[in-house]
């Protein structure tokens, strides 16, 4: 059996023999986020999963966008989507229409102490007003295409963050307007006080930049500095803990890319100085906004439509706190003890309790052993309080995406136990944690699993013994000791040990040359055999890792080869008339090359009289020059396997 210690995540390592210790960190389950399912659960970066809030949908809207929700000093909300602006009263979540309008979107809005509602409508760039009990009423026209952002003063006028020209307006309660700041940015994005009245941060697009406004009591134009900049293209919001802590969250470009920059979405920590601790960047390809709720920072993105949260601002350890059914989650805000989540692609509403849901699931990511593999136990370590449970389930298969060809899930009582998943080569947990009590939740930390896979037989990829090569042939370097090599592998990482074997081709039974081979090579002294045409078998097992009845083998048989240590003769070796004639044969091996020496005269190569050395007997002819007075005629001859041969003729005269 195969011990794995797996950290929230089930992945092995797949090792072929005895118990090993894999120790897999919590990022595989959070960077595998859309390969596993999971509900009310946090899932963190590091650490133990524990229940997470409750994700509650309180309604649809028929528009896909939802820009923006503010709640007002008596909880009611209010909701800007695409072209409409909503209230849900406090206690209901029915929806009532307050303005539409089919040629403008509403972008933001915002809600003064006293229960006023503005909003902004782009591309008209006028500023609304709802007075409480009263219908929207145009205040003031502002000339700029967008409105991006409101944000009330202490003096009950309004901030308003516009583009494409870079404006920052006052708004005041009778409609005067007036110009705070032009940044050199096209657009003013979003606005946060860091001292009501005094100082304001305002983020920029397209330069990502961060300005620091400080008001004079006694009016007039705010002493502007840079706060902070980004390399980022867009600032797209700014929460401030009203202490210490300034968070700043923003987009690259995402058409052009910043070289400069971040190709990720980021979220900056800095002091009030500016100077910044840490960024973190974001997996996904948008942020939409981010909030403070008790101490953390949640972090809504897109197209996946999670929402991140921060967990310690020290280090910015990330954890998923929910993930929608829609792309986007765009909006958030506070009403009460009840956080509110809007959403894109399609418009929903949802709220978020401030404790932890009732029950939870994850499942992990699908293991592959790699072969069918027989389950044993599994092993929880976890904190389960008094008044929460814990229970895991386990389900297995032969493709790598569970199908309706899986199991059904079998859960585990108790824990630990045997897993009663069938035999398959892939394998898959869930974890479902429960709670009776909102301030408590079981951790789960670890899972131990045991499961031994199905022995697969070696392969041998190849097997062959080596020849002498043409050259060598033709030079006669012939080489009595021929070396047999193979390529072997063992799927499961077995060692693997060779038994090897020779038989001449017209018999039957096989000649051991070794049986107990480790290394994938053999030297084969052929003058030891008798010349002629053999075959090579090599047997493969895996038997000194596995035990006897599950060890498997392998066998291949070679291409047949000649052995040949026998030269070939030179024969008829005779002068008719004005040429030299000889024959070179071979018993076995076909003729490789042949030269001839002339009255101890330099070596001359020759080719056979069909022009092509092809065969076991070749036939030569030398035309002698006229009047050529011969003493001497010297052959030289190699057969393909580099045996030479010489033959000497001595002639009285012509």
């Amino acid at each position: 059996m195969r011990l794995f210690y797996i950290l929230l995540l089930f992945t092995l390592a797949s090792f072929a023999h005895s118990a090993t210790c894999t120790i897999i960190p919590a990022e595989e389950l959070f960077n595998n986020v859309d390969r596993i399912e999971h509900k009310n659960i946090l899932l963190p970066a590091t650490g133990a999963i524990k229940l997470g809030p409750a994700l509650i949908t309180v309604c649809s809207l028929a528009e896909n966008t939802v820009y923006q929700i503010a709640s007002d000093a008596t909880d009611n909300l209010y909701l800007s989507a695409r072209n409409t602006l909503y209230r849900k009263p406090r206690g209901s979540n029915r929806l009532q229409q307050l303005y539409q309008d089919n040629n403008n979107e509403i972008l933001t809005l915002t809600v003064l102490p006293d229960r006023t509602v503005f909003f902004g409508t782009t591309p008209e760039g006028k500023i609304y007003r709802i007075m409480p009990g009263g219908i929207p009423q145009p205040v003031a026209n502002t000339g700029a295409t967008y409105i991006s952002f409101l944000l009330p003063a202490p003096d009950r006028s309004v901030l308003c963050a516009t583009g494409p020209e870079g404006k920052l307006l006052r708004i005041y309660p009778d409609g005067r307007q007036q110009t705070v700041f032009t940044a050199s940015q096209a657009h003013i994005t979003t606005l946060t006080w860091l001292k009501p009245g005094e100082e304001l941060l305002a983020g920029t697009s397209p330069d990502g930049i961060v300005y620091r406004l400080i008001f004079s009591p006694s009016g007039g134009k705010p002493r502007v500095t840079v706060f902070y900049d980004t390399p980022l293209e867009e600032i797209r919001a700014i929460v401030y803990d009203g202490q210490e802590q300034i968070y700043i969250a923003g987009n690259p470009d995402a058409e052009s890319g910043n070289r400069d920059g971040p190709s990720q979405p980021a979220v900056y920590l800095l002091n009030t100085d500016g100077i910044p601790s840490w960024q973190w960047l974001c997996p996904d390809s948008v942020i939409y906004n981010i909030h403070l709720h008790n101490q953390r920072l949640l972090v809504l993105t897109g197209n996946r439509g999670i929402m991140y949260t921060l967990e310690n601002a020290a280090t910015a350890q990330p954890a998923i706190v929910a993930r929608l059914a829609e792309a986007g989650a765009t909006a958030i805000t506070r009403s009460g003890k009840t956080l509110y989540l809007g959403s894109s692609n399609p418009a929903r509403l949802y709220q978020l309790t401030d404790f932890y849901a009732d029950s939870g699931s994850v499942t992990g990511v699908p293991f592959d052993c790699g072969a069918p593999a027989q389950f044993g136990q599994l092993q929880v370590r976890a904190q389960v309080p008094a008044g929460t449970e814990l229970t895991i389930a386990t389900r297995s298969g032969n493709s790598s995406i569970p199908d309706s060809t899986w199991s059904e899930w079998q859960p585990l009582a108790p824990l630990p136990g045997r897993i009663a998943s069938p035999p398959a080569r892939f394998i898959q947990w869930q974890a479902t944690l429960a709670t009776r009590f909102p301030d408590r939740t079981p951790q789960l930390e670890r899972i131990d699993l045991f499961y031994r896979p199905v022995n697969r037989a070696p392969l041998v990829n190849r097997l062959e013994i080596n020849q002498p090569s043409e050259v060598d042939a033709r030079r006669g370097n012939v080489q009595f000791r021929r070396q047999i090599s193979w390529d072997a592998v063992d799927p499961d990482e077995d060692s693997l040990v060779f038994q090897l074997f020779i038989r001449p081709e017209k018999e039957n039974i096989w000649q051991a040359l070794d049986t107990n081979l480790t290394e994938t090579r053999y030297e084969l002294d052929t003058r030891t055999l008798p010349d002629g045409w053999y075959y090579l078998r090599l047997t493969v097992s895996d038997r000194t890792d596995r035990p006897y009845n599950t060890a498997l083998s392998t066998e291949r048989i070679s291409s047949p080869f000649i052995i040949d240590n026998t030269p070939p003769e030179v024969a008829g070796l005779k002068i008719s008339g004005a040429k030299v004639s000889w024959t070179v044969r071979d018993r076995i091996s076909p003729i490789a090359f042949c030269r001839v020496a002339i009255n101890a005269g330099s070596w001359r190569p020759l080719e056979p009289a069909d022009g092509i050395y092809d065969e076991q007997e070749e036939s030569f002819t030398l035309p002698l020059p006229d009047g050529a007075e011969i003493k001497t005629v010297a052959i030289w001859a190699t057969d393909a396997l580099g045996n030479s041969t010489t033959a000497r003729e001595f002639v009285s005269g012509r």
